[in-house]
C-alpha cells in the first residue's frame, strides 16, 4: 500500500531535527584544556553539515512541490534485515565499551560488521578490525589527546 507524502520533506524536516538535537548536546560537552579544538568540534561539524544539507533537501522539495510515494517497508528485503541488524549490533557494542574498552569492542564491532557484510576471511577480519581499532585510538590518545575507554575490565 503506498501512502500521498513527501519523503524528501520529511527526511529533511528529521536531518535537521536530529542536527538540532546534536548542537544542544555538544553544548555540555567539557572544554580541552590540552587542546583547542575539544571533544565537541567533530560532532559540531557533523551537525552543521547534516543541518546544511537537510535544509536543502527540504528547500528543493518544497520548490519541486512533488509528491512520492512511499514503498511498502518489509523486514523481507535483504537490505533492511542488514540495516536492523547493524542497527542492533552498533546499540550493542555503544553499551558494553565501558565495561570491555575501546580497543576490544571495536575490534568486535568492525568484524561482526564485517561478517554481516558477508565477509569470510576471518584473518582478514582480524587485521582490519585491529589495524583500524589501533590507529583510531592512537590518534585520539597521541594527537588529540582525548582519552578513549579502557574497560572496568583493565580497572581504569
Amino acid at each position: 500500500m503506498y501512502k500521498r507524502q513527501n519523503k524528501n520533506l520529511l527526511l529533511g524536516l528529521f536531518g535537521i531535527a536530529i542536527s538540532s538535537v546534536v548542537l544542544y548536546v555538544t553544548t555540555s560537552f567539557p572544554d580541552s584544556p590540552n587542546t583547542s579544538l575539544g571533544p565537541s568540534f567533530f560532532p559540531v561539524v557533523l551537525a552543521y553539515g547534516l543541518g546544511f544539507f537537510s535544509s536543502l533537501l527540504v528547500i528543493t522539495s518544497l520548490i519541486t512541490n512533488t509528491i512520492e510515494k512511499f514503498d511498502s517497508f518489509s523486514f523481507k528485503i535483504i537490505g533492511i534485515r542488514r540495516a536492523g541488524f547493524s542497527f542492533l549490533i552498533t546499540v550493542i557494542y555503544c553499551l558494553l565499551l565501558e565495561f570491555f574498552g575501546f580497543l576490544v569492542c571495536t575490534i568486535i564491532y568492525l568484524m561482526a560488521l564485517m561478517f554481516l557484510l558477508k565477509e569470510r576471511n576471518y584473518l582478514l577480519m582480524l587485521f582490519a578490525a585491529s589495524l583500524i581499532s589501533s590507529v583510531i585510538f592512537l590518534i585520539f590518545n597521541t594527537l588529540l589527546n582525548i582519552t578513549l575507554p579502557f574497560g572496568l575490565l583493565y580497572g581504569y
